[in-house]
């Protein structure tokens, strides 16, 4: 497979909330909100920017939390999700 037909899975994705939490997991959309899925909070990095560790979570000393399946209802006045950018499915995966 040459790199332009490659495929790369985005079935996991980072997401921001509002208050500041960050997650990543699997996200499926429903009618009343998402369901984040598989997921981790990200406590913390140490370097690179937000850019750098959505590239690169080793490289930018990522810690994650694993938690529960959780479920962020759309809301009529405050957006919750403000951010969700995709990232490969073993994104993280060596940190847990």
């Amino acid at each position: 497979m040459t790199n332009s037909t490659k495929k790369t899975s985005h079935t996991r994705e980072i997401v921001v909330l509002s208050r500041g939490f960050i997650f990543v997991g699997q996200v499926t959309d429903t009618p009343d909100g998402v369901w984040i899925r598989n997921a981790h909070n990200i406590r913390t990095w140490k370097r690179n920017g937000f850019g750098g560790m959505t590239s690169d979570p080793v490289a930018a000393g990522v810690i994650l939390d694993a938690t529960r399946d959780f479920f962020v209802p759309h809301h009529p006045r405050e957006a919750l999700v403000l951010h969700r950018i995709p990232v490969d499915d073993a994104w993280g995966a060596t940190l847990v």
